[in-house]
């Protein structure tokens, strides 16, 4: 059963194209300050984050350091240990390891005053654990380093928030304009080059946009197609072992009520943080939708009612006029029928829903 939304790209609202907004080695390496700067080893960490910069002054440093943290060092740490004792190929090698394992994005060294060479030891630890050391050029200040760096960091960041609220404004609008969860979840499926679901609370699906096959082949439905909720983790996380890409899920929660999940699944790239904030943008807005429609759904529910209870007692027209009203209603009323009589059990513990703002009634109704 195809579930995608059916939506061409002339009618997606114009949203600023998707892109990468967060700092990485390879960037930091393109800075002005940083050019010719030489990477000796650790190339597998080139992709690591950077999200600041320290400067490294003693070679215990280890206690101070923070993950995605890009250290630069004029070399002396790196010769003489604290009490002024040379230090080894061992305490180096120790150093880079410590440094990896701490989460470090790079370290960057600037050598020809009191290091002529890394030593071979040292190189050969990072590459192992994929820690990107540097080389800097002899003309390269810190202060520049450091200045470029949060430049960049502070430009990406207000990039990242400016997509999330052009693209909460413009799914705000869809709604306004009459458009419902099937464009909500391609208009993003086209910005983020995802494949999106939206699913009640217990996974019933609702719509699909983007690659719905992918995301379909996940170890994550049931026979039936409901989208097994309770398998996934709100927030952002790797896909099902054995399964390429990541995984982002949120609920889609209105005035206390929740309506359902939104999930976005990317096979051949990351989603990072940005997506993931904007996936939450999108889940207000489509409880928003959702809301909508309850509304709608709430009148048509009440003149459906007061038709039948006239048609019950005889004040709705001859059975001709009946049976056409049906039609229109789609209600089809000539296929066999039962009535079901149901009485709810109001003193068990289970009926009661202090969070929830839908009575029982509704509950029972809409299973």
């Amino acid at each position: 059963m195809d579930r995608s939304a059916k939506y061409s790209s002339e009618e997606l609202q114009h949203l600023p194209e998707g892109g990468d907004y967060r700092l990485t080695v390879r960037d930091v390496l393109e800075l002005p300050s940083l050019r010719g700067a030489e990477v000796l080893a650790g190339h597998g960490g080139l992709r690591h984050l950077v999200q600041s910069v320290n400067v490294m002054e003693v070679p215990d440093i280890l206690a101070w350091v923070k993950p995605n943290e890009l250290l630069v060092t004029t070399g002396f740490p790196l010769r003489y240990g604290r009490t002024g004792e040379l230090l080894d190929d061992t305490d180096l090698s120790d150093l880079v390891d410590g440094l990896a394992r701490r989460g470090v994005a790079a370290l960057a060294v600037k050598t020809g005053r009191y290091l002529d060479e890394l030593p071979e030891a040292m190189l050969h630890m990072a590459e192992q654990r994929g820690l990107p050391l540097l080389v800097l050029p002899v003309t390269a200040g810190f202060d520049e380093v450091i200045s470029e760096v949060f430049t960049k960091l502070v430009a990406k960041q207000s990039a990242a928030l400016d997509i999330a609220d052009r693209l909460h404004r413009s799914l705000t609008s869809i709604v306004l304009e009459g458009g419902d969860l099937p464009q909500i979840a391609a208009e993003f499926a086209a910005l983020f080059d995802v494949s999106v679901l939206i699913c009640s609370p217990d996974g019933r699906v609702l719509t699909e946009a983007g690659d719905s096959a992918a995301l379909n082949a996940l170890p994550l439905f049931e026979s039936t197609g409901r989208f097994l909720t309770e398998r996934v983790a709100v927030g952002l996380q790797n896909a099902p072992k054995g399964f390429p890409g990541q995984l982002a899920l949120t609920r889609v929660v209105a005035g206390g009520t929740d309506h359902g999940r939104m999930v976005a699944y990317a096979g051949t790239h990351e989603l990072g943080a940005v997506v993931v904030q904007a996936l939450e943008r999108a889940a207000t807005v489509a409880a928003l939708a959702v809301t909508k429609q309850l509304a709608v759904a709430a009148v048509e529910s009440k003149f459906r009612g007061d038709f039948l209870r006239d048609a019950l007692i005889g004040e709705a027209g001859s059975p001709a006029e009946v049976s056409a009203h049906f039609t229109q209603l789609g209600w089809d009323v000539t296929r066999p029928l039962a009535v079901v009589v149901a009485e709810l059990d109001v003193d068990h513990p289970e009926s009661q829903h202090a969070n929830s703002t839908r009575t029982d009634q509704d509950r029972l109704s809409d299973g």
